[in-house]
């Protein structure tokens, strides 16, 4: 006897949490941010030092602009992917590293510093990084500041140190904030996949003990299995012992 189709009540596509989908916004609105902020201490503000011109300054943060849009419609299914990752660590390099060139101290070098430190902070994400790089911020201005005024006698330009340290920090928050983000969605997408195939195994367990037809057990288990790892089709199968031979005992098919 077939179990009645109301008593099956299949999870839709839609009702399912997408955590992957939830990290996407949260990561491009972050994004968002550093771009934006990045545009305001170059476009907006003073000629940066050494820039080539301001259309230059310009066109650089139009291209990562277009680049953030570009990301943004990528498909979910090769978000994740390592290449993806990949291209975006690299834009998110290049960007940062022009940015810093962008707002750099006039006829100074420590925008260097903070470019390498970016770079290790990319490609090697611990929080052990974040404090290493908030020392360095204080040792590389104390030691510039120090430097200037026992050899030269003059007041190096600090605002514009300031506003390179500021991005800086804020770049490297970024980093580490992205990687929450990222490591946040991968919990949640496990935490929701256990709790989908516990609410399918106790269905499943409530029908065995409340029904005695074997075809219709079969049938919600199939059923159920089939939702649960998205199959377009599934089937239980029984092996004959003598013969050795499989035939199909009941067969589903996803809607």
């Amino acid at each position: 006897m077939m179990m009645p189709l109301a008593a099956i009540t299949p999870v839709h596509a839609d009702a399912r949490v997408h955590p992957d989908a939830e990290h996407r916004r949260s990561f491009f609105t972050v994004r968002w941010l550093l771009i934006i902020l990045a545009s305001y201490l170059t476009v907006f503000a003073e000629d940066p030092a050494g820039a080539g011109g301001f259309h230059f300054v310009l066109a650089s943060a139009a291209l990562f602009t277009l680049s953030n849009l570009a990301f943004m419609v990528v498909p979910a299914r090769y978000f994740p992917l390592k290449s993806c990752q990949l291209a975006i660590a690299i834009t998110d390099v290049v960007f940062v590293w022009l940015t810093l060139y962008w707002i750099r101290v006039p006829e100074h070098y420590l925008h260097v510093a903070f470019m390498l430190v970016f770079l290790l902070a990319v490609i090697w994400r611990d929080i052990r990084v974040v404090l290493f790089s908030l020392f360095a911020v204080s040792v590389l201005y104390g030691a510039f500041r120090s430097f200037g005024l026992a050899l030269f006698a003059f007041d190096p330009d600090i605002e514009r140190f300031l506003t390179l340290s500021l991005f800086f920090i804020v770049a490297v928050f970024y980093l580490f904030l992205s990687d929450r983000l990222k490591q946040d969605a991968l919990l949640t997408s496990i935490v929701s996949e256990e709790r989908r195939r516990a609410e399918v195994m106790l269905e499943i367990t409530r029908s065995i003990s409340s029904s005695l037809q074997t075809h219709e057990i079969l049938y919600l288990i199939v059923t159920r299995l089939c939702e649960l790892f998205e199959a377009r089709q599934c089937s239980i199968v029984r092996l004959d012992p003598k013969t050795r031979t499989a035939f199909v005992m009941i067969k589903a098919w996803e809607p």
